[in-house]
């Protein structure tokens, strides 16, 4: 339904996405990063009372941002009250106007 409303906006070269799959689990911060067809990267920071998870985020997405990459789309994943949460962020570049 997307591809009908924008034809033109439909890719004719190879999409720009950035996939990040973040992990926290108990004091500990997971980052999985897919990005095109280059190998996956994963970034792990260990929480405590210096490194906490904001700060944590930022250095992992600001490369991303520097490159022209903005939050497309966030997917929540699993939270429970034991410390597990699991979320999925989509990252792109936006569309250049013709």
């Amino acid at each position: 339904m997307a591809f009908a409303s924008q034809p033109v906006m439909a890719q004719t070269v190879g999409t720009d996405l950035v996939i990040v799959r973040v992990f926290q689990i108990g004091r500990k911060l997971e980052f999985s990063i897919a990005h095109g067809q280059q190998q996956p990267e994963e970034v792990t920071f260990d929480l405590n009372k210096e490194v906490k998870p904001a700060p944590s985020y930022y250095t992992v997405l600001a490369k991303f941002y520097a490159q022209g990459y903005v939050v497309q789309a966030v997917i929540p994943g699993l939270t429970n009250n034991v410390g597990y949460i699991e979320s999925t962020l989509i990252l792109g570049k936006p569309a250049s106007k013709p």
